[in-house]
């Protein structure tokens, strides 16, 4: 009975042992610093009421990420949907014409703004993204 009760407490011990060391190597991994690539489909948001987006040339754009493991762990989970905000995106000059193409440099820019991005990105694939819009036409009230 007793070389039972032994066997047993030298298994969960080794078990313990094994759980701890795949604990350590996993911090040990996640330390490293990593450069890896997603590709998010964008769209825009907060698009004025009087506007109606009628073209937009890319939906999806790769961002190059470089940083430790355990910071780019939330960035491999989450949607790779990204949403550019009309509104902070665009210059004023900008929001007044009905196209409008957005540079590289103001595409990274506007992500190093978003914290998610803010420290690790490195590079965007695109060289710049144009948009068409159309004035939505006025409805007049019929009395």
């Amino acid at each position: 009975m007793k070389n039972a009760a032994r066997s047993r407490s030298t298994r969960v011990n080794l078990l313990l042992c094994l759980l701890v060391a795949a604990g350590c190597w996993f911090m040990l991994k996640m330390s490293e610093t990593y450069r890896v690539d997603f590709s998010y489909q964008v769209y825009l948001k907060n698009v004025p009421e009087e506007k109606i987006a009628t073209y937009q040339s890319d939906s999806v754009f790769t961002l190059t990420l470089e940083d430790k493991g355990l910071a780019l762990l939330p960035a491999d989970m989450r949607p790779k949907k990204l949403a550019l905000d009309y509104e902070l995106l665009f210059t004023d000059y900008q929001k007044g014409r009905n196209s409008i193409r957005v540079s590289q440099s103001q595409l990274t820019e506007y992500l190093k703004r978003d914290r998610r991005f803010s420290s690790s990105l490195q590079a965007v694939s695109v060289g710049g993204m144009r948009f068409n819009f159309e004035n939505r036409p006025q409805q007049t009230e019929r009395e």
